[in-house]
Formats: C-alpha cells, sequence, structure tokens
C-alpha cells in the first residue's frame, strides 16, 4: 500500500522500471580519476552469510540488466547556449 501523496512516483519504483537502464541524458559524463588514485578495498559494514548472498544476487543481477542493454554509438552533443 502506497501513501497517495507518493502515488504519482509509483511507476519509477516499479520492478520493471527497476530492471531497465535509464535514457541518457545530456548531463551524463564520465568521472575522470588522476592517474595516482588507487582504490581501496574495504567491506564498509560487516554483512551475515544469507545479507551477503542477497547482494552479490542484485548485483549479478544488474550486471546482467547492463549487458542485455541496447550498445549505442556515441555521437557529438551540441548544446545551444
Amino acid at each position: 500500500m502506497v501513501s497517495k501523496k507518493f502515488l504519482r512516483w509509483k511507476k519509477v519504483f516499479g520492478k520493471v522500471e527497476s530492471e531497465r537502464m535509464p535514457t541518457r541524458k545530456i548531463w551524463d559524463h564520465a568521472i575522470d580519476l588522476k592517474e595516482i588514485f588507487k582504490p581501496q578495498k574495504e567491506r564498509i559494514y560487516p554483512l551475515s552469510k544469507n545479507k551477503r548472498e542477497e547482494v552479490q544476487s542484485f548485483i549479478n543481477n544488474q550486471l546482467r540488466n547492463v549487458m542485455r542493454a541496447p550498445k549505442r554509438k556515441r555521437f557529438p552533443m551540441h548544446l545551444n547556449t
């Protein structure tokens, strides 16, 4: 049951919508990291075995969805100023 004040966003959080990639927007861009950056591998929150398996399953499902997403050609974008 969803409160009436949140009904207009119900579609955004539906199962089908959560399993597809969002459409590209003009403000999407790459994040360029500095060459000296070294990612640190740390576990922020200790999780139980069941929770770790649940998180891993979620990640695998999301990765499968990304792999199924249609490939697009990249074109330069021109913004009218």
